[in-house]
């Protein structure tokens, strides 16, 4: 019973993602810090695709990068044409093949307890169909709206971020108790909205001034941005701070251009990003679902411009619905959407934005329905002991 008590008090975690972008990447990270902070000392989280072919990885982001910025209609259409019944079955199977090696080899070295997918190519799923492996295995959608590529037969539970997108994937064939509605995992850091004087003076900032957030993607993909600054840039009693992402080439050539323009400061991947949007009247983004999520957290406005074909522009629409959001298509609009905001919050220091956003429990949720889950398996074992070795042995032969 010893071995028994051990996997049920620190349970071994394996929480996969992919770095297209930094949002799955940082729902990863804000499962395993909530994993850990209940005690959880096993948690690994595993970049699988560059794991399992690093080149193959380099090459679709190079790839998925290019399309978005210079073929976004291509990119939409291959994102439709993958969602289309008959059509998504095969490309969804060889997506969720393509690293089911590296994955079996994963879990025959890890043993782990459960496996959580953050990214829409479901490995461990695909694994357990054909092995019947005996691993838990959940996947966390972190997007606002349906995609076949997110479902597999094979998944114990989704973690979904509204119910809307809950009653799409019934609709799409998945049982409803299998779908738990959290919101979309964030860090605990996206709590509060009001910026203290430690953050000012970090950034070098006056309290007194108004702050546009521009966020060019993690990978600096915003279109139009030269053009887009200086418009910005020429509203009065506005600053503009610009996040370059882990775009080098980017950000040398807008310090450049923006050197002459005293209004704009140019970051480039700003860990703390929560920092900057504490101090920001609105943001003007791209439509990452996680990008999003952490910006309605803190109740900051939100601009969407020229969302990319595909799940940007679903999130977009979505959010634009809800009335969460706000697209725009050109400069000009974009312009008068800013100013008007900037406007708006300048004269009402104690509009509701201004308070403090309420906590954020997705991650807290996830975690918790993940450990119930794997720790009520354990618990339905009549000898535990007998059944965990049974289990390792038959991963074993199931591996070799």
């Amino acid at each position: 019973m010893r071995e028994a008590v051990s996997m049920y008090r620190d349970p071994k975690i394996i929480i996969l993602y992919a770095s297209y972008g930094d949002g799955h990447l940082q729902v990863a990270k804000a499962l395993k810090r909530r994993l850990e902070l209940t005690g959880c000392r096993q948690v690994q989280m595993i970049d699988l695709m560059a794991a399992a072919h690093p080149v193959l990885d380099a090459l679709t982001k190079f790839t998925y990068l290019k399309c978005s910025v210079f073929f976004p209609s291509l990119y939409g259409w291959s994102y439709q044409l993958s969602n289309k019944p008959g059509m998504a079955g095969w490309l969804t199977s060889r997506l969720h093949s393509l690293c089911i090696r590296a994955m079996r080899q994963i879990v025959k070295r890890e043993m782990p307890d459960a496996v959580i997918q953050t990214y829409p190519m479901l490995a461990m799923s695909e694994l357990r169909g054909r092995s019947g492996a005996a691993v838990p295995t959940f996947t966390v959608v972190t997007d606002f709206v349906y995609h076949g590529n997110w479902i597999h037969p094979e998944t114990d539970r989704y973690f979904v971020a509204t119910s809307d997108l809950k009653a799409a994937m019934v609709q799409g064939g998945v049982r409803s108790e299998r779908i738990e509605v959290t919101g979309i995992p964030i860090r605990d850091s996206f709590k509060y909205r009001v910026p203290n004087e430690s953050i000012y003076a970090r950034y070098n900032l006056q309290p007194s001034r108004s702050y546009v957030l521009i966020m060019a993607g993690a990978y600096g993909v915003f279109t139009n941005i030269k053009k887009m600054v200086h418009q910005l840039s020429a509203i009065e009693g506005t600053e503009l701070l610009l996040v370059c992402g882990r775009n080098e080439t980017l950000l040398r050539r807008m310090q450049t251009d923006c050197a002459p323009l005293p209004n704009v400061r140019v970051f480039g991947y700003v860990e703390q990003i929560q920092e900057l949007m504490s101090v920001a009247s609105c943001i003007v983004t791209k439509a990452g679902g996680v990008t999003l999520s952490e910006s309605l957290a803190m109740l900051l406005p939100v601009i969407i411009y020229r969302p990319v074909p595909g799940q940007e522009k679903g999130n977009a629409d979505y959010l634009r619905q809800e009335g969460s959001a706000l697209i725009v298509n050109d400069l000009p609009a974009l312009k008068e959407s800013v100013a008007t905001i900037v406007s708006q919050r300048s004269r009402n220091k104690q509009d509701p934005f201004a308070e403090s956003a309420p906590a954020t429990r997705a991650a807290e949720r996830v975690v918790s329905e993940v450990l119930r889950f794997v720790r009520n398996r354990v618990s339905q074992q009549s000898d535990m002991t007998s059944f965990h070795r049974k289990e390792r042995h038959t991963w074993h032969e199931t591996y070799e």
